[in-house]
């Protein structure tokens, strides 16, 4: 078994606890994988980048749905630093899921996405997606224009600039 398999098997659990049916053990899981992968600072790049590509990106995409406010948080937060990992190759097979999670959150009325905070981080990473993107989503451009219209009606300032931005 090499380096990378014996980092899966540490970090298998908590991913597989991202599907529970008990909202706190997938807190717990999303909060430990974030320090984990991303906080600590101590798993390599290489690996984080693989996991993330390989097994992590579809249930931490669901988690933008989830129903505890903490784990669509930290889900989003984590996301918008993992997609500066990855090469555009990669993250362009990712979109078509990635921006499905994303666009759920603010593409109909009322907003799913209760939080004005969290709307206002996913159309920041929204925002970073363009900037890293920019013409690899052009075919995801009327999907994105109606989310972007919707949520431009949202009452919070802060995400109206974002729009415009």
């Amino acid at each position: 078994m090499d380096e990378y398999q014996e980092f899966v098997l540490t970090v298998r659990r908590d991913i597989n606890c991202l599907s529970d049916a008990d909202r706190m053990v997938r807190r717990g899981a999303i909060i430990k994988l974030e320090k984990t992968l991303i906080s600590s600072g101590k798993v390599k790049e290489l690996f984080v980048k693989r996991l993330f590509l390989e097994d992590l990106h579809k249930p931490l995409f669901r988690c933008f749905a989830d129903q505890t406010e903490k784990c669509r948080e930290v889900s989003v937060a984590m996301t918008l630093q993992l997609v500066d990992m990855v090469s555009l190759d990669e993250l362009e097979n990712l979109l078509p899921l990635l921006l499905a999670a994303l666009l759920g959150r603010i593409r109909t009325l009322p907003f799913p996405e209760q939080s004005e905070e969290l709307r206002l981080e996913i159309l920041r990473l929204l925002s970073h997606l363009f900037s890293l993107c920019k013409e690899r989503l052009a075919p995801f451009a009327g999907d994105i224009i109606d989310g972007l219209a919707k949520a431009l009606t949202d009452t919070c300032p802060d995400a109206k600039k974002e729009c415009c931005e």
